[in-house]
């Protein structure tokens, strides 16, 4: 079997690796936990620059660490690769280059394409205590239970969401950085400086979420590769590891659920919408969420419940611009959709809550925190009120996410965080 792992391992005859200037800011993130003897695990959907944060990390222990070159090891495994090629890449590794006396750096990318790898992960970590596993995947952490029975203990899952502004204006080196960066801590600030940064915050929710829209050729429509990424996880990811047989079911359920992006969506309409059953609904949704191509809230104020009533599903804001939603003209929910990823970054329990006609955007159970998104200059009274009602039940505090300065009714605005959408 031909595996040239030194095609992959360009540092180890001394030649630098070509990288992004900039790192995303789960950077730090990941380096926190190399070193803790488990395995890092990163997870999401394709082409979100996972297989970027592993090489820049690998760049970082060469460079700031003066870790030697030999004690890292970079391999990408490719669809219909086998269990053995992982054990034999990591054996070859082992046999030529690692001293096992001293910490050695294992990146594996894309390890979803290899059949049962969490066994052989799990090998070794049990029997090399100076190894450090860095692996991707492009699919969720909890999608077959022998991966939790097998690494139980042994794994630190990392969720990589879209890019949020912040990193949108460094990686584009935007003339806009610099405001931000001066009001982005100023509460007194936000209102003019949201003024300004407007625009670009619009034209980053209208694809700038995406890593690679950074440095598309403007020639070449975006969309076209958001297309192929949407229709290679749906078509291959879908189909290989769920054993989809519907391909043209779920596409139109993503296809649908694009178009009413942050609606409420009960299994029962869906059912008679796309002419399903509803079992095979349910699945298609827990799929559609385990590629991270949505996201399912739940209508409670109390997590430790399961509520039977509608669910809200948001679509992954890179996807918005893709086939699946060729109006996409709907700006507020756009910014629902960025704000959800941002409490979603920050590993925050988020919900949603309506009763009757009254509806809040987002329960943040971790923060403690009602979440209303009104990207807008002026509220009405009757939502200020009802914020309040609720936030003193489950005894939260308010925030408002808005568009920049805001005008209220006659309702009661005491309490209340006002932040603007770019700023969140």
């Amino acid at each position: 079997m031909n595996l040239p792992i030194s095609r992959f391992n360009p540092q180890w005859i001394g030649q630098s690796i070509s990288l992004p200037k900039h790192t995303r800011l789960v950077f730090d993130e990941i380096l926190s936990k190399l070193d803790t003897g488990l395995i890092t695990f990163l997870i999401g959907p394709r082409r979100l620059g996972k297989s970027t944060l592993l090489k820049q990390v690998l760049n970082h222990l060469l460079v700031e660490k003066q870790i030697k070159a030999s004690q890292t090891f970079f391999f990408e495994f490719e669809p219909n690769q086998t269990r053995s090629h992982l054990d034999l890449v990591v054996s070859e590794y082992f046999q030529t280059k690692a001293d096992k006396n001293l910490p050695f750096y294992l990146f594996l990318d894309e390890v979803q394409f290899i059949p049962d790898y969490e066994l052989s992960l799990k090998y070794l970590v049990d029997n090399y205590h100076n190894i450090r596993i860095l692996i991707t995947g492009s699919l969720s952490l909890g999608y077959k239970r022998k991966m939790s029975e097998s690494l139980a203990g042994r794994i630190l899952p990392i969720t990589i969401y879209p890019l949020c502004f912040e990193e949108y204006l460094t990686m584009s080196e935007a003339k806009e950085l610099s405001i931000f960066s001066q009001a982005k801590d100023k509460s007194d600030l936000w209102a003019q400086a949201s003024t300004e940064l407007n625009p670009k915050f619009q034209e980053f929710l209208l694809g700038g979420t995406y890593p690679q829209s950074i440095l598309w050729p403007k020639q070449i429509p975006l969309r076209d590769f958001l297309d192929t990424i949407v229709n290679q996880s749906l078509n291959q990811d879908a189909v290989k590891f769920f054993s989809i047989d519907r391909g043209d079911l779920i596409m139109a359920l993503y296809q649908y659920l694009a178009a009413n992006n942050g609606m409420e969506i009960s299994l029962n309409k869906l059912s008679v919408q796309l002419q399903a059953n509803i079992i095979t609904i349910k699945k298609y949704l827990d799929v559609l969420e385990l590629l991270g191509l949505i996201y399912i809230l739940k209508n409670t104020t109390n997590p430790l419940k399961i509520p039977n009533s509608k669910a809200k599903i948001y679509v992954n804001s890179i996807f918005e611009n893709s086939w699946a939603n060729p109006n996409h003209n709907n700006l507020g929910a756009s910014v629902e959709s960025y704000v959800l990823e941002r409490l979603l970054t920050q590993k925050h329990q988020v919900s949603f809550f309506r009763e009757r006609n009254k509806e809040v955007d987002f329960i943040d159970h971790t923060a403690k925190e009602i979440v209303e998104v009104k990207y807008r200059t002026r509220f009405d009274s009757k939502l200020l009120n009802y914020l309040n009602y609720l936030a003193h039940d489950l005894k939260f505090s308010r925030k408002l996410i808005t568009l920049n300065q805001t005008e209220f009714g006659n309702g009661d605005d005491s309490g209340f965080i006002l932040k603007p959408a770019c700023f969140v």
